[in-house]
């Protein structure tokens, strides 16, 4: 179970391949419920044969309060489709419709509980998927803790899920907890057209497609948001770029550090979630799916090798203990769930480290609900491990045909992404007047007394085909993500996808010796930095390092000469 906990809390992070917040991944080591397994349910699918695939006339379930808000703020999509320049696609899901409304479950990774009209969006999702799919999708919003808690109980225990994120999915699928996606493709095809069909079938594994890729950003810059506020008191109007070198960037970054706990000596200088410090990060790497055995300088090299016996990885080390001895760091940094977004958000915590991406200071700003400022640690890049962790069919599910059917939705309806975002519209957000594709608070409504505000995009199926909120470029998702994509560092590994099918329990043993020590070195709570780097990496080298590294060393280079590389 504690394998399987690492897995999911993984899907959610930011790993260092795509997400905007987090760490790794892991094997999760329980067994499939009984009865669950993607093999035995395909054939207890109860979804309709393929010639009767016409959808019985759908009855007008908009949402209530959708109504209440004025026209301009509630036309279909397809009624827009154009009218802003930006011509986002409308779809027919009628193929597969059930002959009785289905009941799905989507769970949904928010940032904070509680949120106060939780129900009222809930009930929006339902009536929306009830009129586009004749499904009833049921979101279950759970937050960082409460889902790495929660959800491994739920797929141990056979509890209905249809649609939900992970990490590392060769692993899960192997213990029946997702399904190959290929036996549904045609279910799924609008969603593999919007994404590409190229970058969809990149992820295929052993000729299994486990998951549609997040459409998130593709690039990261690993940095740290910082409370503007206070950087100005401190004299920090703007900040410099130090990223170029990773010891210029954190003798800077001490040097602000300083300056806060002078100005506020109660005030905790950076805190956030175990595996957000600046050790446990891999956005300088290309991690090879995994992370054991990478390419370092932005994947300049097509050399593996073990990213834990770097100089940088050292560096960051020393600063850690350097920032936690003179108590800038969260004391329990290394145990601690709660995100740093959380904690600034409660008002005596100064900022936290994540992978950032180029809208993150608005996204931040939502978050944190203070202005923040991203100070980088490191330059953009592009990794080659594009597509595996993503949102796919669990094994849970009661129909694999409805839940893939609502996974092709929830790539492409922009009106589902949007309220799992925004909430409902003309409630929780309107469209500007200024710009149709621009998200804002309507009259009355505010960062103080919001009801549903998650700003998580990048957490979520695909976040470029909603409304970007207010404070960001309009185009930010159709030029400014592109943009950013082309001038940032490239693995010259982009395609290669490590196929770890033999390592799967040398890859769970690293994960356990990884647990034990790296979050804890990573926080700075240490006595000896060599002493403790090296148990760390001797554990992992008696546990099969270098072997496993090596066979990533001779894949690699046998798809380099394949591809000309």
């Amino acid at each position: 179970m504690k394998k399987l906990i690492a897995v999911l809390l993984a899907a959610l992070m930011c790993v260092s391949i795509l997400l905007a917040c987090g760490g790794g991944s892991s094997d999760p080591s329980t067994k499939a419920p009984e009865g669950t397994t993607a093999e035995s349910k395909q054939d207890d699918t109860t979804a309709p044969a393929k010639e009767d695939t016409t959808a019985p006339e759908k009855e007008d379930t908009t949402a209530s309060e959708s109504e209440k808000a004025d026209d301009d703020t509630t036309a279909s999509e397809s009624e827009k489709a154009g009218d802003d320049g930006y011509n986002w696609p409308s779809y027919d899901y009628s193929k597969g419709w059930p002959d009785e409304t289905y009941e799905a479950v989507f769970i949904l990774y928010v940032p904070n509980d509680g949120w106060p009209r939780t129900e009222q969006v809930q009930e929006y999702i339902r009536e929306l998927t009830k009129k586009d799919l004749n499904i009833e999708c049921t979101v279950k919003p759970f937050t960082f803790s409460s889902y790495t808690a929660q959800i491994p109980l739920m797929l141990a225990a056979g509890e209905q899920i249809d649609v939900l994120s992970v990490s590392n999915p060769a692993l899960q699928y192997e213990q029946g907890y997702i399904v190959d996606l290929l036996d549904y493709e045609e279910y799924i095809a609008d969603a593999i057209d919007w994404i590409g069909r190229d970058e969809v079938m990149a992820s295929l594994n052993q000729g299994h497609l486990f998951t549609l890729p997040w459409q998130l950003e593709r690039t990261h810059r690993y940095g740290m948001a910082m409370r503007t506020d206070i950087l100005k008191e401190i004299g920090y109007d703007e900040l410099e770029d130090k990223s170029a070198k990773i010891e210029d960037a954190l003798d800077y970054a001490t040097e602000i550090f300083e300056k806060v706990r002078e100005k506020y000596p109660d005030m905790t200088v950076m805190g956030g979630p175990y595996n957000s410090p600046l050790p446990t990060n891999n956005q300088h790497t290309d991690g090879l799916t995994d992370g054991y055995g990478v390419l370092d300088n932005y994947g300049a090299e097509l050399k593996v090798v073990n990213r834990f016996e770097t100089d940088d990885f050292r560096k960051t080390v020393e600063a850690m203990k350097k920032w936690f001895d003179a108590g800038y760091v969260q004391k329990d940094i290394a145990t601690a769930k709660d995100s740093y977004e959380q904690l600034v958000k409660a008002g005596n915590t100064f900022g936290g480290c994540c992978p950032m991406k180029p809208d993150s200071y608005a996204e931040k700003r939502d978050q944190c609900n203070y202005d923040m400022t991203i100070f980088y640690f490191r330059e953009d890049m592009m990794t080659a491990y594009t597509g595996n962790p993503g949102y796919t069919i669990s094994g849970t599910a009661k129909d694999y045909v409805q839940a893939a059917r609502l996974l092709n939705y929830v790539f492409t309806s922009r009106e589902f992404e949007d309220a799992i975002n925004w909430g409902v519209p003309g409630v929780d957000w309107v469209e500007s007047e200024e710009d149709s594709n621009i998200a804002m608070y309507p009259e009355g409504v505010s960062v103080e007394n919001q009801g549903w505000h998650n700003s998580y995009g990048w957490a979520y199926p695909n976040e470029r085909i909603a409304h970007v909120w207010i404070g960001n470029d309009p185009k930010m998702y159709t030029e400014i993500y592109p943009a950013a994509e082309k001038d940032s560092h490239k693995t010259k590994a982009w395609g290669f996808i490590f196929d770890n099918t033999e390592w799967h329990d040398t890859i769970g043993a690293i994960d356990n010796i990884r647990d034990e020590y790296l979050y804890k070195i990573s926080s700075g709570d240490i006595d000896d930095v060599d002493a403790e780097i090296k148990k760390f990496n001797d554990k992992m080298y008696a546990s099969n390092l270098q072997a496993l590294m090596d066979a990533k060393q001779e894949q690699l280079d046998k798809w380099a000469e394949e591809n000309g590389k």
